[in-house]
């Protein structure tokens, strides 16, 4: 029997930053200005249109269940802020996020999501086992059987069940390939076994054999789990993926 799944849709969404210079923030009071004086009015950046850039404007994209949604652009181009937004860690000036036909309740989103960023955060001198153990821990309430079972089924899912007495390693320090690398990382975030899992450049710096690897791996957790998963990469070129271009924007 199938689950339900989860279905993501993001509608007219718009996000802008600031781009005028901040003040310095330890320089409370000027001069002219005294202690009782009324603070400066707050310009929305909506109405601030000279000193606010556009990151995204009018997007539309939906994620569905056992499926990849690739979204697709150079850099500067919004990825990271669309899969902030898509994942409840920001919120954009204009659009709507639905989960399921709702809009997002961030709390429980939260709960049912996994969110694995560019940057590999591991520590290099614990094994692959050690490293979803650790994670399993935080995140789950279970007895230490069940987490140990847990933890065996989903290296054998990454395909890590061959290095889990392994070193993560890093730069200086010996051990596992990048692109196993990047699985334990996508690992501790999927241990809790979430209905979606989002990924800002899963595949940056890796050659094109262990890249290959990595969206075949990720198709398969969408396919055999019925997870929704959504992704950025710099080009597209992958098979299989339904996918979101995402162009930079001046104005």
């Amino acid at each position: 029997m199938k689950k339900q799944g989860c279905e993501i849709e993001a509608m007219g969404i718009t996000y802008k930053i600031s781009s005028k210079k901040r003040e310095n923030p330890f320089k409370i009071f000027t001069k002219k200005q005294e202690i009782n004086q009324e603070p400066k009015q707050v310009i929305n950046l909506e109405e601030a249109s000279p000193g606010a850039k556009h990151v995204l404007k009018d997007v539309f994209c939906r994620a569905k269940p056992w499926e990849i949604l690739a979204i697709v652009g150079p850099s500067g181009a919004g990825k990271s802020s669309l899969l902030e937004i898509l994942a409840g860690k920001l919120t954009p000036q204009n659009g709507t996020i639905l989960v399921n036909q709702n809009p997002i309740d961030k709390a429980r989103f939260k709960r049912i999501s996994g969110y694995v960023t560019q940057k590999d955060t591991l520590f290099p001198l614990l094994t692959v086992e050690e490293t979803l153990m650790f994670s399993a821990r935080l995140r789950l309430r279970l007895p230490q059987a069940q987490l140990s079972s847990s933890v065996k089924s989903l290296m054998k899912e990454l395909g890590l069940d061959h290095v889990a007495m392994t070193r993560v390693g890093d730069d200086r320090i010996r051990g596992i390939s990048g692109g196993e690398r990047r699985r334990v990382s996508i690992g501790v975030d999927a241990i809790h076994d979430p209905e979606v899992l989002i990924l800002d450049e899963p595949t940056s710096g890796l050659d094109s054999t262990s890249a290959l690897q990595i969206i075949d791996m990720l198709k398969a957790m969408a396919e055999t789990r019925g997870r929704t998963i959504i992704l950025s990469i710099h080009q597209p070129g992958f098979p299989d993926c339904e996918a979101v271009q995402l162009n930079t924007y001046d104005g």
